[in-house]
């Protein structure tokens, strides 16, 4: 009888373990996600200023070729 005990003790830790291995994959997985997404957010943000720089640029070369005409 108490070795049926001590077995079921040994077989849940087992799992337990599992179970909290797999947690910490999911949350380094999470984790890897969440940095590709901020990487992807940060490079399409300087596209945008880089975009609205240009577009100023040719504004003002715009506006100062009109004025000297």
């Amino acid at each position: 009888m108490e070795e049926e005990e001590e077995e079921e003790e040994e077989e849940e830790e087992e799992e337990e373990e599992e179970e909290e291995e797999e947690e910490e994959e999911r949350e380094e997985e999470e984790i890897q996600c969440v940095h590709g997404n901020t990487i992807i957010i940060i490079i399409i943000t300087i596209i945008i200023i880089i975009i609205i720089i240009i577009i100023i640029t040719i504004i003002i070369i715009i506006i100062i070729i009109v004025e000297e005409q």
